[in-house]
């Protein structure tokens, strides 16, 4: 092997080389490419089905297992952090996407139950607490979830919504506009709460 194999030159050509061999590995074969996918991005795809499939499959034996073994969060939608690294690595790897697959998923409100009215996306493209950073503060129950705020009188669908003081003048636009938000949502209370 030669001494000068290692040198930043010839370290950089190769690299140069390999992208341009991973372009053509990965473009179309209209584009004159193999049309082979990028691993990575095909990989994260499969990792996310299986985040998608533990809140699916409620009762099958896998999920079981993850759920004694780790515990689950919030609302039973993903198992909590795996901590320690002897005999875990699987599960480790496909927990560890659950920040990007929950950013691109949203929750379908059915009985509201399982779908935490502050923090989970559920009503717009927003959690309701980055939305109103204002009333998340000062509301009671910041843990609440979606069937404890939404109520049904008499036929009449309202939201209970609680805070811990009065409003300020300047507080009130901002209380009107998330009300609107929450009267414009029909969530019916037949189904079951689900991912979307």
């Amino acid at each position: 092997m030669c001494d000068d194999c290692h040198h930043p030159s010839v370290i950089h050509k190769r690299q140069i080389f390999l992208q341009l061999y991973m372009l053509f590995i990965c473009a179309p074969v209209i584009q004159g490419g193999l049309g082979v996918c990028d691993l990575r991005t095909f990989n994260k795809a499969l990792l996310g089905k299986w985040l998608w499939r533990y809140h699916s499959e409620g009762g099958s034996l896998w999920k079981e297992i993850t759920d004694a073994r780790y515990g689950a969060t919030w609302g039973g939608w993903c198992s909590n952090k795996v901590r320690g690294g002897y005999c875990v690595g699987l599960w480790k790897f496909i927990r560890s996407g659950w920040s990007c697959f929950e950013r691109n998923v949203r929750f379908v409100v059915g009985d509201g139950n399982l779908i935490s009215f502050w923090r989970d996306v559920w009503c717009g493209d927003h959690a309701l607490e980055r939305v109103y950073p204002t009333l998340f503060r000062i509301a009671t129950n910041r843990e609440a979830s979606v069937a404890y705020v939404r109520l049904f009188l008499h036929g009449v669908h309202q939201w209970n919504v609680l805070y811990i003081r009065d409003f300020h003048d300047w507080e009130l636009p901002i209380v009107s506009d998330f009300r609107n938000l929450l009267y414009s949502m029909r969530t019916p209370m037949t189904q079951c709460d689900r991912l979307k």
